[in-house]
């Protein structure tokens, strides 16, 4: 395995831990922290769902894991530090999953009551990473037709 893979892969899950692990002792669950004024806050919430609060079965925690397991044997064989961003989200929310069946999100942004949903830094990593995997496709697939 190449550290080109791997590392960005630890950085993501170490960073997201560290920022769960301070949430968790500096600001009381449910309770919220203004960063800028009311459009940046940091709130500790515990998300029992999937992205953006989806109710998930008992069966979900088994079903990350599956498709952490998948993508981890893909990115290895194409090393893409795109995918190990993704991963390294990915096994982030899963390490909450198994230690509180729940995630931690704390990042709440907004303007009044137009809030985007509580997220945190593995679900920033999974979304840019897919962002960035999906432009990159839609690039491919316009130069291969032309």
């Amino acid at each position: 395995m190449r550290t080109k893979f791997v590392l960005p892969c630890i950085l993501v899950v170490l960073v997201d831990q560290a920022s769960k692990y301070a949430i968790s002792r500096l600001v009381p669950l449910g309770r919220s922290v203004r960063i800028f004024g009311d459009s940046v806050r940091f709130i500790h919430v515990h998300n029992p769902g999937a992205v953006f609060s989806i109710p998930v079965g008992p069966y979900f925690p088994y079903i990350v894991s599956a498709a952490c397991i998948l993508l981890f044997i893909f990115s290895v064989r194409k090393r893409s530090a795109l995918l190990s961003l993704i991963l390294g989200g990915a096994i982030g929310n899963l390490i909450d999953r198994i230690r509180i069946q729940a995630v931690i999100d704390f990042i709440d942004i907004g303007i009044g009551n137009l809030r985007w949903p509580t997220f945190n830094v593995a679900d920033s990593c999974i979304t840019i990473g897919v962002i960035i995997l999906i432009i990159i496709q839609f690039r491919r697939k316009q130069k291969d037709s032309n």
